[in-house]
Order: C-alpha cells, then structure tokens, then sequence
C-alpha cells in the first residue's frame, strides 16, 4: 500500500490481485472469459482519495484523473478512465447490469473535496500484470496547481499477491 498526503491531498493506493478483480466482476454479472479479461488488462488499484484538510473554510481540492500519468522509463500515459471501459463495453455489447456496476466501481474522473471530504473507488493504469511504473499525481488546491509522484508501483499478478 503507497499512502500520501501533501498539499491538501490525501492518497491512499494499493494494488488488486488478478483473483480479487476477477471475483469483483464475476460477482457483478460479467462472465469468466470477460472478467479474466479485464483482470488482465486494467492493473486495478483500490484508493482513497480527499482532502486532507479538516478545517473549515480551508481550500477545495480539485482533480482530473484524464490529467495524472502513468511513467513507465520515460514514457508517460494516460490513466485508463471510467469513459474508455464504457467505450470497450459499448463496442463489446456488453450488458447495461455489468456495465453500470463496473462504471460505479471505478472512481470518477472529476471530483472536487471540501475539507475532510474523501472518496473511495478503483483506477486503472491500462497495464499488465507485473508492470512497474510510477504515477505522476496531479490537482488543483484553492486554484493553484500542485502535483506528486508515487514512485515504485507495481501492478499485481497471479504470483505475487501485494
């Protein structure tokens, strides 16, 4: 588990086995093929995202998830957001039961945080199993740009349960 706070942000992430995704999206409707699919494919990362601030009056913080970046070397990409998987499930015919449960998983793209204020949901970096990269952190505090790196992340695989 990788925790943060700097800036007003609170972050808390840590990566989702291969066999924790696919029950979560067996349990949702989405049948075995599919579900070891995405599995596969997302490197899924349970987090808690807020506020850190607990006073009242202090700033909102404000993010974009299509802003942060995953690093892997040199080689920055976006995040794979709630908008591209709905896109995937359109393209896929993908029932609207499984589909609406997998979006409502997902933390969404945008949010702003009142003090004390937090969120919980998946993202994902769109990379394979095992992938080591760096996540490059980015938001908005009272309107001023801030941004952090969390170095040394990994996403899980069927051998090495984090």
């Amino acid at each position: 588990m990788h925790q943060r706070t700097g800036n007003g942000l609170r972050l808390e992430v840590q990566a989702l086995t291969l066999d924790q995704t696919r029950a979560f999206f067996l349990g949702r409707g989405f049948d075995g093929v599919t579900a070891d699919e995405i599995a596969r494919s997302g490197c899924f990362f349970r987090s808690d995202i807020g506020n850190a601030s607990g006073a009242s009056g202090d700033p909102i913080v404000e993010f974009d998830l299509a802003q942060w970046r995953v690093v892997i070397g040199t080689h920055p990409r976006p995040l794979k957001l709630r908008e591209d998987w709905r896109e995937q499930w359109r393209e896929r015919g993908i029932a609207p039961a499984p589909s609406t449960a997998f979006h409502w998983a997902l933390f969404p793209t945008n949010q702003s945080f009142s003090p004390g204020d937090y969120n919980w949901g998946m993202i994902t970096m769109g990379l394979e199993p095992g992938s080591r990269f760096r996540l490059e952190v980015w938001w908005r505090r009272g309107g001023h740009a801030e941004k952090m790196v969390l170095s040394d992340l990994e996403c899980a695989d069927d051998n090495a349960p984090k």
